[in-house]
């Protein structure tokens, strides 16, 4: 029976876990460089003693322990019960899930050739996978913080996790652009569709441009239903993030999408963000579709 000591003040104690191939590896290895103590694929059954035995280390205040399917292959409950008696004795513990689209996960499996750890002379990559994502669902549904790599390089990665779990005194407002047409962000706090603002796309001049240059910026400003839309958001923002502060979160997520997130949804992220940086707000930008990669994916492994 494990012994529960009383964490130091400052202790953060992070569960890491997601689907072979989301970037758990990269999570961890990241979480090392901001200051984490890390230990990987520890079993369910040890995961209060390892706790209680480095939490009573001062020098080890920021813990993060990784967990994967292989954890909970025989029993399938083991695993969330043991993360639900972490945070019962644990009142920091949170819980970081990785995770991709399937199609994604094999392409890069195929392209890296790493052998699923769930992979068995009677089972292909295919039933593998869907094997790992039944195991691991209840995890996933336990999560603080969900994290969907599928179009996400692992520069991008690196930088979320710092979003999240670098140690900074005020909270952090992520506006993030992205197209509906590649898929929507599954770690999103807020999601606001723009499409309804007319697409610049459709202006053989400004196609080529993005929101991100001023001719497009000046004609969407132009526009009496993106200045709509900009009200809309910036209100309903100025309402809700008194109230995640209030509750404690260090990092508050808006996802503003349109069709291909390459004008409209860029332009909106960029004006959204210049008002809340004036507001004394700490913000930090990311558009998905103009990083580069293509909508089969090639983020981390």
């Amino acid at each position: 029976m494990a012994h529960h000591p009383q964490p130091p003040q400052a202790a953060d104690l992070l569960v890491v876990s997601g689907l072979s191939g989301s970037g758990k590896s990269i999570a961890l290895h990241t979480l090392e460089d901001l200051g984490y103590y890390c230990i990987d694929n520890v079993p369910p059954v040890l995961l209060e003693d390892v706790v209680a035995t480095l939490s009573g280390n001062q020098e080890m205040v920021r813990l993060a322990i990784g967990i994967d399917a292989r954890s909970c292959r025989r029993d399938e409950a083991q695993l969330p019960q043991a993360i639900a008696i972490l945070r019962a004795h644990y009142p920091s513990c949170r819980l970081l899930f990785l995770c991709a689209e399937q199609e994604v996960l094999l392409k890069r499996y195929r392209e890296t050739r790493h052998r699923h750890p769930l992979l068995s002379p009677t089972t292909g990559l295919h039933e593998a996978l869907a094997l790992e994502e039944r195991l691991l669902t209840p995890v996933r549904l336990m999560a603080d913080y969900l994290i969907d790599t599928s179009r996400t390089t692992i520069h991008t990665l690196r930088k979320a996790l710092t979003t999240y779990f670098a140690q900074s005194p005020a909270p952090v407002l992520v506006l993030q652009s992205f197209g509906f047409k590649y898929g929507v962000p599954l770690d999103a706090d807020f999601l606001f569709d723009i499409r309804c603002v007319p697409n610049p796309h459709w202006d053989p001049q400004l196609r080529p441009f993005t929101g991100l240059d001023a001719v497009v910026a000046q004609h969407l400003a132009g526009n009496p239903v993106f200045a709509t839309m900009r009200q809309v958001l910036q209100d309903c923002l100025c309402g809700v993030l008194p109230l995640c502060v209030a509750d404690g979160r260090l990092q508050i997520r808006a996802a503003v999408g349109c069709t291909g997130g390459q004008h409209r949804s860029v332009a909106m992220v960029e004006v959204l963000a210049d008002f809340f940086r004036q507001h004394q707000h700490q913000v930090d930008v990311w558009h998905r579709e103009l990083s580069g990669l293509d909508s089969g994916g090639h983020g981390p492994q």
